[in-house]
């Protein structure tokens, strides 16, 4: 990639041109495997039908964030299940989304868990 295509901000950090708008659409059966950028490390996978968010910082992140998530959590119809990777952010993600959760919460660390204690 030529550097001078690389978009940066006023501080100088690396930006996305834009994110794609995600709809109810994208959360729905397909005949195809569908991977969507949800914003930093984020993304969306659905599997011809079930829905897999990984990473979402939607909102309610605890420092600015350089990329204007692709849709709201209020917008997200179902998730069949959210992976998060560490505590904080996807954390909160995970309490922003737990309405929307079908099945399970995936976790990575067994030393904790989400949800009822």
């Amino acid at each position: 990639m030529d550097i001078a295509t690389v978009r940066t901000n006023d501080k100088g950090q690396a930006v996305p041109t834009g994110t794609v708008a995600l709809t109810a659409n994208a959360f729905g059966l397909q005949d195809f495997t569908t991977i969507s950028w949800l914003g930093g490390a984020g993304f969306l996978l659905n599997a011809r039908g079930p829905c897999i968010m990984v990473y979402p910082v939607l909102e309610g992140f605890d420092m600015p964030v350089v990329f204007d998530a692709p849709i709201a959590p209020a917008n997200v119809p179902k998730l069949d299940a959210i992976l998060i990777t560490e505590r904080t952010a996807s954390m909160r993600a995970c309490f922003i989304l737990q309405g929307k959760i079908d099945r399970v919460v995936l976790k990575v660390n067994p030393g904790w868990r989400i949800g009822a204690q």
